[in-house]
């Protein structure tokens, strides 16, 4: 929760300023244009716009200049805690090695957050022109009557899923290839879980704590991975015989979702 806390003032001041303004000064222009195409339900639609509108834009304000180090650090820290409690030193010293790719660690303090030290590597994310134009390009779907919303909302969840596991690319070392490939392997699985995230982002001002529990789903997703690369199997405890592997393994761990 430290990193979220550390932000929340901030973000909850964002939130309320960009919901005001927006509401103020779209919402009933909406609701007139949307008034062809819906009826009396134009009004209901057109809040359900800008609310995707004003979370579009609170995620943008928020990842780019705001909490984007504290969402990557809640990524990796889930990472250390899981390591931390394993009871497998080699496994443990495996995560401290993938993150370690990274940035800098502290194995002897205490607590994951604790251990996390000076980024070697950027953790930010690009600005994408691709992203903004589908969302530009999709966002007219909202006037198709009943089922133009859903349809928004599954297409973004298609499309952002895979920016869950940017950091897990990152820490994995893949290429402009191999993340296209790992995110064809895995790109239902990217779908599922974009889903909720998008679906969640549109609720007013709680969509900045799902920025951070989306961090943390996308974080328990990459240690069960690192658990089956390890193991080799789907067990997960020290029972197992580990298989540890080698650094270039280790890089391409994602090669394990077309077993």
């Amino acid at each position: 929760m430290r990193p979220l806390l550390s932000r929340i003032i901030p973000l909850l001041l964002l939130s309320i300023v960009i919901l005001s303004i927006l509401f103020a000064t779209v919402y009933l222009p909406q609701v007139a244009l949307l008034t062809l195409f819906h009826g009396p339900l134009a009004w209901i639609n057109a809040a359900f716009m800008v609310l995707t509108e004003a979370a579009t834009l609170i995620t943008f304000v928020a990842e780019n200049f705001m909490t984007e180090g504290q969402i990557v650090d809640t990524f990796d820290a889930v990472l250390m805690h899981a390591a931390e409690k394993s009871n497998d030193a080699e496994f443990r010293e495996h995560i401290y090695a993938l993150v370690h790719t990274a940035r800098d660690i502290h194995p002897e303090r205490e607590g994951a957050i604790a251990k996390l030290g000076e980024h070697r590597k950027s953790p930010y994310l690009r600005f994408s022109c691709r992203l903004t134009m589908e969302f530009i390009c999709e966002l007219p779907l909202n006037f198709i009557p009943l089922v133009g919303a859903p349809l928004f909302l599954m297409l973004q969840g298609y499309h952002l899923g895979p920016l869950s596991h940017y950091r897990y690319m990152q820490l994995n070392d893949l290429h402009k290839k191999e993340k296209k490939k790992f995110i064809i392997l895995n790109r239902w699985r990217y779908w599922l879980f974009g889903l909720p995230h998008v679906g969640l982002q549109v609720f007013p001002v709680l969509s900045i704590l799902f920025l951070f529990t989306s961090a943390t789903g996308a974080g328990l997703w990459a240690v069960e991975d690192q658990k089956r690369l390890f193991y080799g199997t789907t067990r997960s405890g020290p029972s197992t015989r580990p298989q540890r592997p080698g650094q270039g393994e280790r890089k391409r761990s994602w090669w394990w979702w077309k077993k």
